[in-house]
């Protein structure tokens, strides 16, 4: 179902609904959701000239031996993530053999004090947008969040509601709202599948003996149910994560916990939107890495403003799949994390109804979402730059994982912690830079000050890349003010003809009374060729070249994207950029500054996702996976395999 920006005078059709008639953001207003084929689209723009129409794209969910009792809760000495006390895992080396870990004194976040300490009367509502939350477990029954005007009361929700009391357009949205449901059910929210129950868990089950203890039990969790109650595969649209951000602010939401994630190309720009407009009203927006064990770029937790939070294991250390990058800002525990789990529903790995042990990225996020609730509850007023500083200098000198500045959070320090200046580069949404000619190349960093004004600043970013140098790599600066962003720009060059598809760089801060930092980032290099550039019809394609690329002048530069080869070394590099219906390889020989072309066209192509470069059936030749956005089916994904450029059938597989 597309998102529809226009004008809603033209609006006749009972299809056309608007996307967010409860959000009261200006955007919003001319944003409608429709049901309708390519050809009524087609028609649809030609009658109403629409601003932008964007398709719904399908997400996922990314998903013990006890200590001492950590509290008055009878199961609390399994949650090794609040504090070690000799908890004990048995971590899979096959199907058939166990390795046993125990725990790491830095493996918790030493949250327990501080969570049995807290009293505050200071509501606090975090939004958990996921597969719904069983509201009436024993343990996260009085932390569900009521919108009094919908309840009746006793606080709970209404059964068949008549009214809309608060005039949001959502009848009877007492405890939260489901946007999978039809309106007549939308206002019972459920969990049939049990993550949203157990991130909810985490960030608030109540310390009342029934099992385990939340890590800050007075907040209030609103439900926002967003995935399809489907036991084989729960999934949802981008659209109806929008919807659910926009609800979120709507109902003053201090921090929306999104367990979920997609590839980052797909996001359009109607979630932007919603995302900025919640950022904008000081909402924290916590979202979890990803669970592919590589740097791959995930949304929404590689865009801008979103806190982003990978996964530590019980041993102290990065888990093998938490996704990892400098566009990480966070690392909480996130293997085998005990929580609340859906009563009715059947555990897979834990003995006792209605708690179950999860692993993720996941579980990860919401540590990060019910740190920063307490965070916000023992220090009222508190910043959104200063919870995420606070948390981050928390974690320094504290085993560091390798790759990264910084170990787990440490809850205690964060709130002890002095004020202190903590300046950090924003790679968000960087990765990729332009090559001119093969050779030059010019791109922009922001930085910012997240605390306290800094003095005599030095910025330094050094290529790593051998045949690859950065010019005027350096700058500094008498003072950095708290909360400014300073835009750095620099400019570099490829000094040799061998690979260089990626740039790897170091970027290295210091200032008076601040930590230095120093930590790498990696971009792809995109070529744009000139129209010196000729036609050979070389060896490594074995094809006619056909569908060559020649430019008329500068306004008609293209693109070209790296298709990535870790296996082979060689001067011949292979590259694609998007045409109709498809994708055009080249085939570029870096030493004579020639190439070759092909193009192919999958069945449903909609949208490039990845390409790997690899020799699959190792005939000697390269082979490549197309991995892309299916157009008639946007809940699924297609693969498409080629041999030597010679097309095989396209699969599609559920994403």
């Amino acid at each position: 179902m597309p998102s529809l920006v226009g004008s809603e005078m033209c609006i006749r059709d009972r299809s056309y609904k608007r996307l967010a008639p409860f959000s009261n953001a200006n955007y919003f207003e001319r944003v409608f959701q429709i049901t309708a084929s390519d050809k009524q689209l087609k028609l649809l723009q030609n009658r109403i000239h629409p601003l932008l129409i964007e398709k719904s794209i399908l997400v996922e969910s990314h998903a013990i031996q006890p200590g001492a009792k950590l509290s008055s809760d009878f199961l609390s000495g399994y949650q090794y993530y609040l504090n070690y006390s000799g908890q004990k895992i048995f971590r899979d080396i096959s199907d058939i053999e166990s390795h046993e870990i125990v725990a790491s004194k830095n493996s918790s976040i030493n949250s327990l004090e501080i969570t049995k300490s807290t009293n505050s009367d200071n509501e606090i509502i975090v939004a958990v947008i996921d597969t719904g939350v069983h509201r009436a477990h024993p343990e996260l029954k009085d932390t569900i969040y009521q919108n009094k005007a919908e309840c009746d009361e006793d606080g709970n929700v209404i059964p068949k509601p008549k009214k809309d009391n608060d005039k949001n357009g959502l009848i009877g949205d007492c405890q939260g709202w489901d946007f999978t449901a039809p309106k007549q059910f939308a206002h019972i929210v459920s969990d049939k599948i049990g993550h949203g129950t157990h991130i909810s868990g985490i960030i608030s089950a109540k310390n009342n003996e029934n099992g385990i203890i939340g890590i800050a039990p007075n907040v209030k969790i609103l439900p926002i149910q967003v995935f399809h109650q489907d036991d084989k595969s729960p999934f949802t649209f981008i659209s109806t994560v929008t919807k659910a951000i926009l609800y979120a602010v709507e109902m003053k939401a201090k921090i929306i916990n999104l367990s979920l994630g997609w590839p980052y190309t797909l996001t359009p720009n109607t979630f932007k939107r919603a995302l900025n407009f919640a950022l904008s009203k000081g909402v924290v927006v916590v979202s979890s890495a990803g669970n592919d064990g590589n740097t791959q770029f995930i949304a929404p937790c590689a865009l801008r403003g979103v806190v982003c939070v990978g996964a530590s294991g019980i041993d102290g250390k990065l888990t093998t799949f938490s996704n990892k990058g400098l566009h990480v800002d966070l690392i909480a525990p996130g293997e085998e994390i005990l929580s609340t789990f859906p009563l009715k529903a059947t555990p897979s790995s834990f003995s006792v109804n209605g708690h179950d042990v999860l692993s993720g990225t996941s579980q990860a996020t919401p540590m990060i979402s019910g740190a920063m609730a307490l965070l916000m509850d023992k220090k009222p007023g508190i910043s959104a730059d200063e919870l995420y500083a606070r948390l981050a200098l928390s974690s320094l000198d504290i085993s560091p994982i390798k790759g990264y500045e910084s170990g787990i959070i440490k809850l205690d320090k964060a709130i002890s912690t002095k004020e202190q200046a903590y300046i950090r580069p924003i790679v968000k949404d960087f990765q990729e830079i332009l090559l001119f000619d093969g050779k030059t190349f010019k791109f922009n960093l922001h930085f910012k000050n997240y605390w306290k004004s800094a003095n005599n600043i030095e910025i330094t970013v050094q290529s790593k890349n051998s045949n690859i140098k950065i010019h005027n790599n350096s700058a500094r600066f008498t003072s950095f003010k708290e909360g400014e962003i300073k835009d750095l720009s620099f400019d570099g060059e490829v000094i040799s003809s061998n690979i260089h598809n990626e740039l790897i760089f170091s970027i290295s801060i210091m200032a008076d009374g601040m930590n230095s930092f120093l930590r790498e980032h990696k971009v792809e290099l995109l070529n744009i060729l000139s129209s010196k550039m000729i036609v050979e019809n070389s060896k490594p394609l074995e094809v006619e070249p056909k569908d060559v690329l020649f430019y008329q002048g500068p306004e008609l530069l293209t693109k070209l994207r790296t298709i990535q080869n870790f296996v082979k070394n060689s001067i011949n590099k292979s590259y694609w950029y998007p045409i109709s219906g498809g994708i055009q390889f080249i085939s570029l020989n870096s030493s004579t500054e020639s190439f070759v072309a092909t193009s192919i066209k999958p069945e449903n192509f909609s949208k490039i996702l990845s390409i790997e470069e690899r020799d699959f059936n190792y005939d000697g030749e390269d082979d490549y996976l197309l991995r892309y956005a299916s157009k008639e089916k946007p809940e699924f994904i297609g693969y498409h395999y080629s041999v030597s450029y010679t097309h095989l059938r396209a699969h599609e597989t559920r994403h």
